[in-house]
């Protein structure tokens, strides 16, 4: 199973749609979201509900293997005067510099 196998396979166990992809590199980036939820129990702070995104990096030494991933929570409201599409698309932006820059402190670190 391919690294892009696997992000599908996590997204679908976890109830997420991938929703972008791209190579950054000496990595691919993976990037996946969930459906606008409310769970005021484990999330007290989201009483509008949020939005889960969540990155993962497969670097080209890791032969078909996530390396490293993680969530980001947005309020369902943030940036409410844009269209829910802008909105979408900066969540992605966000999640994909969050993972070039741990691409970029991997290489400094020469983890990859």
């Amino acid at each position: 199973m391919n690294a892009f196998e696997k992000f599908e396979d996590f997204c679908k166990k976890k109830g997420m749609k991938p929703c972008d992809r791209g190579d950054a590199g000496l990595a691919e980036v993976f990037i996946a979201e969930t459906e606008k939820t409310i769970d005021l129990e484990r999330f007290p702070d989201y009483k509008d509900g949020f939005y889960q995104v969540a990155w993962f990096v497969a670097s080209r030494a890791s032969e078909g293997k996530l390396d490293v991933g993680q969530w980001i929570e947005f309020d369902a409201n943030h940036d409410f005067l844009q269209p829910q599409k802008t909105r979408r698309q900066m969540r992605i932006n966000v999640a994909r510099k969050e993972a070039e820059r741990f691409i970029e402190n991997s290489i400094k670190a020469n983890r990859i």
